[in-house]
Parts: structure tokens; sequence; C-alpha cells
């Protein structure tokens, strides 16, 4: 997989790509995305790793995310998206479910969006101003 040219994904998903290929970089941005996991040193038989992106993969990526010599740890990734998802559509439907009512958490799960993009649309509509800001 070197020399490869991953620049159309995410950092951390051209990291990935780089260590396990490229389709183990987007199957884990469709099972995860958006979400913080944790990617262990050492891979136990049954893991959602597996079951997202395969076991040769899996193992390929906790061990590139172990750290440390004499006591490898895991580590804590916060799984983009990638390109996965249009923007046009994914900002209609945050509106709209944040419209209706719908929780943080409900929105994260149906668009596929972070977190952190469902609290910035809050904070915007919050404003009244759609994202305009004010001319005064």
């Amino acid at each position: 997989m070197e020399n490869e040219d991953f620049s159309h994904l995410p950092d951390l998903l051209a990291e990935i790509a780089e260590v396990a290929g490229e389709v183990a970089a987007i199957q884990l941005a469709r099972a995860k995305g958006g979400q913080q996991v944790y990617i262990p040193a050492s891979l136990p038989e049954r893991h959602w790793l597996i079951d997202a992106v395969g076991k040769d993969s899996a193992k390929a990526i906790c061990a590139h995310f172990a750290v440390g010599t004499d006591r490898p740890r895991g580590e804590r990734v916060q799984i983009p998206f990638g390109p996965i998802n249009s923007d046009a559509q994914r900002k209609r439907k945050i509106a709209e479910m944040l419209g209706s009512g719908a929780s943080v958490n409900q929105v994260v799960n149906t668009v596929r969006v972070d977190r952190r993009t469902v609290f910035r649309h809050k904070k915007r509509g919050a404003a009244g101003d759609n994202g305009q800001g004010s001319l005064f």
C-alpha cells in the first residue's frame, strides 16, 4: 500500500488506509463514522473492529495504534465519515431533525455526522440566523 495517494480521505482514514488498505478505511468510516472508538493494542477474538473491516485489517489497525514498547496500550480515536456523505443533503436532514426535536444522538445515528457538527448546527439555529450572521 506504499506510495498510494489517499489525499481524498481525512487524515485519520488516510493513515488507516496506509496500513490496512482504502477499503478497510472506508468500511471503518461506514461502521463507526462520527464516533469515538477505542482501538486496542491487542485484538481479542471477538471485536467490533473485526466485524467492520475483517481480521487481517483489524490486526493491522491495532498494531498501528499500539503505543509504547514495554506495555502497549490502545488508543481512542474519533473516526471521521470520510467521502460518504453529501454536504447539502446532510445539512437539510440535520435541520429537519433538530427542528422536530430529535436528540443529538438521534441525529448522529441517522444522518451519520459527527456530534460536533450537530452541536454547530444547533448553535446556529438557536441564534436564529441560519449561519448568516448580522450586518449590524
